[in-house]
């Protein structure tokens, strides 16, 4: 939970010529916030010798990211992660280094969970932010992902396709083109979707809804949903043309 806690932990696992290593299999969770340059360092220890480890949770990840410039290079070395739960501070600090490290995983994730926060800049150093389109950064896992659940997830620019994906839980800050989510999502049976307008933006509602039948009259869409959850507004917009059984 600090930067103490951290180096304790380093401590333990260091201990007797990391031994312990291979005990740590289920999860591991950072929640630190930024770290002192001594526990950046302990963390670079152990996310170096992890082999068993399946379940990852990063919380606030920019700002213990940028706690050292050798962390995002090292916590995406790991090859046997199945589950990553990755978040991102309120304050967007700098985004690059989670970029770089979701980008460079090595492991292929079968269930992530991403928590982006809804205003992070679209442009970064000059550059187009990568966390701004985070279906692209997940690309490594593209065929083993099954579930997906993301806040604030956009597609703009993204051809990637997740063949696999079974439960999709999205929070976005657009009003959805359904389309966008068949193509890369077309085998979906469980849909959670929340939108980025209210009940009160009643005048678009109409051509959004029109927009998304069109769509799925032309390039098609979902035949069956076995799950589908989201308030009567989201759900008018989405206008799904499939057989929903729940």
């Amino acid at each position: 939970r600090s930067s103490r806690d951290v180096i304790s932990f380093a401590f333990v696992m260091l201990a007797e010529g990391g031994k312990r290593f291979p005990l740590v299999r289920g999860c591991l969770s950072i929640e630190t916030g930024s770290l002192s340059r001594i526990a950046a360092v302990g963390l670079l220890e152990i996310m170096a010798r992890l082999s068993d480890l399946e379940h990852l949770i990063l919380l606030d990840a920019d700002l213990v990211l940028a706690s050292d410039m050798r962390l995002p290079r090292i916590c995406a070395m790991p090859t046997c992660l199945k589950y990553l739960e990755f978040s991102v501070s309120a304050q967007c600090s700098d985004t690059a280094h989670c970029a770089y490290m979701l980008k460079r995983l090595q492991s292929r994730l079968v269930t992530v969970r991403l928590d982006i926060p809804l205003h992070i800049p679209r442009y970064l150093y000059g550059s187009r932010n990568e966390l701004s389109s985070p279906a692209e950064l997940l690309r490594n896992s593209a065929n083993t992902l099954t579930e997906l659940t993301c806040s604030n997830f956009e597609l703009r620019g993204s051809k990637v396709v997740f063949p696999n994906v079974k439960r999709l839980n999205i929070a976005t800050g657009l009003t959805p083109i359904l389309w966008h989510y068949v193509e890369m999502f077309p085998n979906v049976s469980a849909l959670d979707i929340t939108c980025g307008f209210t009940s009160s933006d009643a005048d678009q509602l109409l051509s959004y809804r029109t927009l998304n039948e069109l769509s799925q009259q032309t390039c098609g869409g979902w035949d069956e949903l076995d799950e589908l959850s989201g308030t009567v507004p989201y759900l008018y917009v989405l206008s799904l043309q499939c057989r929903v059984r729940d």
